[in-house]
């Protein structure tokens, strides 16, 4: 498109330059893969990436502020409109439950904080229910010294060092950090 205006929900504001107009996926593509599409068909991702029948799915938005949400879930982002906060999570909750994608604890607590305990919310991550113990007793006494609070930190991405991610993998039972099950997690930080 060349020309238009389009009323960007992020913001409140009306767009009508097409060059600051991006598409957004509501629940990106790496929040949904971190949230079960990992385990998806190529064919089920695909249709994910296109689902156009849902309005809420898809959303043209400013540029700027889809960059800034990046991946980030509820917990760490909300748009800056106030008036479209609580529409934007319902939407987040409602595309969760369509493709049958976890959330992580954090996220359940924003999510219960802007909706209520009245609202069918996503399942709970199972590894965020942190029980287990690791197997590997090499990367256990490598991170016997860190203590961990399970469910605070379930990626990668929000690891701050190796001998952090070894913690959450052993003392968590994150696989999740494993994703390849070679024994060393976040292999960005790990390598």
């Amino acid at each position: 498109m060349v020309s238009g205006s389009w009323n960007d929900p992020y913001s409140g504001k009306t767009i009508t330059d097409a060059t600051k107009l991006d598409i957004d996926h509501m629940v990106p593509l790496k929040e949904a893969h971190q949230s079960g599409a990992a385990n998806w068909s190529r064919e089920r991702k695909r249709a994910y990436a296109n689902d156009l029948d849902d309005p809420d799915t898809l959303i043209a938005v400013d540029r700027r502020l889809k960059r800034q949400k990046g991946a980030k879930d509820p917990a760490e982002w909300l748009p800056p409109n106030p008036a479209y906060q609580t529409k934007y999570v319902r939407a987040w909750v409602a595309v969760k439950l369509k493709w049958g994608l976890a959330a992580d604890r954090q996220e359940l607590v924003a999510l219960r904080k802007l909706l209520g305990n009245q609202i069918e919310l996503p399942r709970e991550a199972p590894e965020m229910n942190c029980n287990a113990v690791g197997q590997s007793s090499q990367l256990t006494s490598l991170s016997a010294g860190l203590k961990v609070v399970c469910g605070s930190k379930p990626y990668c991405r929000q690891m701050n060092s190796c001998e952090e991610a070894r913690a959450f993998l052993n003392q968590c039972g994150l696989s999740r950090l494993d994703s390849d099950k070679d024994g060393v997690p976040c292999e960005v930080l790990c390598n």
